[in-house]
């Protein structure tokens, strides 16, 4: 079982795509990292000489340890693998999880207040009961939308997470996500146009492809204008979501795709999360992906998926 973790590790594909920081050494080896993967050397840097004169020698006894990286802290662990170390570093999330409970907090609050203010005698005035419990079912919504997110993106960090490619019709996933996404976009006359190659496919995630198109579509769905237009194209490799909507401006551009970052303006449309994970699914499968984008010219992204 341990061989074949190590040989399932050693898969370039799988050891890199992997989020969190692995290093393969060999203590008995005069230069004894064997293999590093992209994570580790973005969490390093110039510091790999760090971790090897923390665990040589107690390798054995690293357990959790926590070490402070370049400013950040990460959490350090060792697993025997035949007569190899696996050490792992995992970034200690005490700022996501501030974020996080913020953001749960404030649809609870919400919640709380309105069904305070039914109590208080908003239910004996028809109007405010209509008003307040349709406002506790949308806060409620948004708390969930906000949670669905956060399990999708714990997932996609989760250090045992590996993408399960197939051959993929490109064409097919699409008019599953649009189908999803009709009714919506009918809802604001919104038309959605595709340009495609005939079937084009690629390898790729399935599910996590779907999730990023709909992620996408969604978005320039929702910050379309009335009567705008939504275009979904794929020529040459490179998969392009453009709306007709209020853009975003040059200044916002840079955080768009940060945990919980919502541009001003937009807070009650958006869990702050729907971009950061078509960021990730994007570099797990090592996709490109731009943004352009002008204030009332819409918004176009640009995924390169070879």
């Amino acid at each position: 079982m341990v061989r074949m973790l190590l040989v399932g590790l050693l898969d370039d594909k799988l050891f890199n795509s992997l989020s969190s920081g692995l290093l393969l050494v060999d203590f008995a080896k005069s230069e004894p990292i064997e293999a590093i993967n992209v994570s580790a050397l973005q969490i390093l840097g110039s510091e790999q000489d760090l971790i090897l004169t923390k665990v040589q020698g107690q390798v054995e006894a690293v357990s959790k340890e926590e070490l402070l990286i370049n400013r950040e802290s990460y959490l350090l662990t060792s697993t025997k693998l035949c007569d190899k170390f696996l050490l792992e570093l995992t970034p200690v999330r005490t700022k996501d999880l501030g974020k996080t409970t913020h953001e749960l907090k404030r649809p609870l609050q919400n919640i709380k207040a309105l069904t305070e203010a039914l109590i208080m005698g908003a239910k004996n005035d028809p109007a405010k009961l209509d008003q307040y419990l349709g406002n506790i079912v949308t806060e409620t919504d948004r708390m969930g939308a906000l949670v669905n997110d956060l399990l999708k993106l714990a997932h996609l960090s989760s250090a045992g997470f590996a993408l399960q490619k197939t051959q993929t019709k490109l064409l097919d996933v699409l008019t599953k996500t649009i189908g999803v996404l009709k009714s919506k976009a009918n809802e604001k006359n919104i038309s959605i146009d595709i340009d495609f190659e005939t079937g084009a496919e690629i390898q790729a995630d399935e599910d996590l492809l779907n999730h990023l198109l709909e992620n996408l579509i969604d978005n320039a769905i929702k910050y379309n204008r009335d009567g705008g237009s939504v275009q979904v194209s794929y020529t040459a490799g490179e998969l392009t979501v453009t709306d007709t909507g209020i853009g975003i401006a040059a200044e916002d551009q840079k955080h768009i795709f940060e945990d919980f970052y919502r541009v001003p303006g937009t807070e009650q449309q958006s869990t702050g999360l729907g971009l950061a994970i078509v960021k990730r699914i994007a570099d797990l499968h090592g996709w490109t992906l731009e943004l352009s984008s002008e204030l009332e010219q819409g918004s176009s992204f640009k995924i390169s998926l070879l």
